[in-house]
Formats: C-alpha cells, sequence, structure tokens
C-alpha cells in the first residue's frame, strides 16, 4: 500500500475551486498511490505540526484506520493553542481510507 500526505495549502483543490491549481491529490491517484491527504485552505504551521503527529500517533500505536486517524488528529488539534482549526478543518482525503498503516519493519 502507498499513502501519500501532503501538508501543504491549496493542494487539495475543492470542486468550487478553479481547476487551473491542479489537485495533487486527484494526480496522487492517478498515478497509483492507494490512499492521499490535504488540505484546502492555508493552515498554521503549529497547528499542522500538530496534526502530523497526532495522525502518525494514531495510525501506529492506536491501529486506527486512515480516516479515523485523520479526523481524530484534526478534533485533537482545535483544542491546542491557538484555539481553533486554523485551516486543519479543510481536510480532504481520498483513496483507501479504511486501510490501516503499518511500519515498514511491521512483524517478523
Amino acid at each position: 500500500m502507498t499513502m501519500f500526505y501532503l501538508l501543504s495549502t491549496l493542494r487539495a483543490t475543492p470542486p468550487t475551486r478553479t481547476p487551473t491549481y491542479g489537485n495533487l491529490l486527484d494526480e496522487s491517484i492517478y498515478k497509483g498511490v492507494d490512499s492521499v491527504i490535504g488540505f484546502y485552505d492555508a493552515i498554521l504551521n503549529s497547528k499542522g505540526n500538530e496534526w502530523s503527529n497526532k495522525f502518525w500517533y494514531y495510525t501506529a500505536e492506536k491501529g486506527q484506520t486512515i480516516y479515523d486517524a485523520a479526523i481524530n488528529a484534526k478534533n485533537d488539534v482545535y483544542w491546542t493553542f491557538p484555539w481553533g482549526y486554523w485551516g486543519i478543518d479543510s481536510i480532504v482525503l481520498k483513496g483507501s481510507t479504511s486501510d490501516t498503516l503499518h511500519p515498514a519493519r511491521y512483524g517478523s
């Protein structure tokens, strides 16, 4: 399984925006990536870092699906200072989001 997440802004262009900005999520799926995560609004750097840490915690340590980990991380970020989502609520998930992730050296 391949997964790609882009912790950047204006990369997951929603349908209401002009397609001239491109959409790295759609292109990644087209190129064979199984699951992709992106954001379409500007995100505060500290909130992006917090979301990333929480996402990997929920996937690697708790064994949650990509979807559940992404949403739980989004919800956790709201309650860290400065309060609010600051763009993290513009998350877009595509592909196989019901899969779980395992470290590259998982098992024996």
